[in-house]
């Protein structure tokens, strides 16, 4: 009797994206539901997760991703939410709170759309679209910054730090309100 599917093929695509030096997977939903068709023709995810050489754990959490909403699904396949966090995300009891959640965290970073999904699973009545909004515009904007290194002489430092003085400022906070700001403002 010959298999449905090639045994092989499937043990060799999965052994390269989970195992392979360069991980090469973009299609999370077609992962798990090759490690469906394997941990089915095993028994188990965990007799699977032996023969991979993968814990349990990771063939567990990554078939999760197959009780998710077809939408929420969707939105993994096409990269706008991380699989690590719709794991997690599939912990919430039901399908329209997963959807929500994940409508509400896709396109946030992993560390920040786990945090979300946590505090969501915590206090599922909280607005998780407004706790998200009030989060975006929140956060610190990172500027890129350049350091100057200039050597002073000790006497030189101290004349600097007297003139700051005068000003009630740092010598370091004087050089740049002082002196490189205004030299900017007249290059515009």
């Amino acid at each position: 009797m010959k298999n449905e599917f090639d045994e092989e093929k499937i043990i060799a695509i999965l052994y390269a994206n989970f195992r392979g030096k360069k991980k090469k997977v973009h299609d999370w939903i077609y992962l798990a539901n090759l490690l469906k068709k394997l941990s089915e023709h095993y028994g188990s995810y965990v007799e699977l997760a032996k023969k991979l050489g993968l814990s349990p754990e990771t063939v567990r959490e990554t078939l999760k991703l197959l009780n998710l909403p077809k939408e929420v699904q969707g939105m993994v396949k096409e990269e706008r939410l991380k699989h690590e966090v719709a794991w997690r995300i599939e912990g919430i009891k039901d399908k329209e709170s997963q959807i929500k959640v994940a409508k509400a965290v896709a396109g946030l970073d992993a560390h920040n759309a786990r945090d979300i999904v946590r505090i969501y699973r915590k206090n599922p009545k909280m607005d998780v679209e407004d706790y998200v909004r009030k989060f975006k515009s929140s956060r610190l904007e990172i500027e890129k910054v350049n350091l100057t290194v200039i050597p002073l002489k000790k006497e030189d430092y101290q004349r600097l730090k007297k003139e700051a003085d005068r000003f009630g400022e740092s010598p370091e906070k004087f050089i740049v309100n002082k002196i490189i700001f205004p030299w900017l403002e007249n290059k515009k």
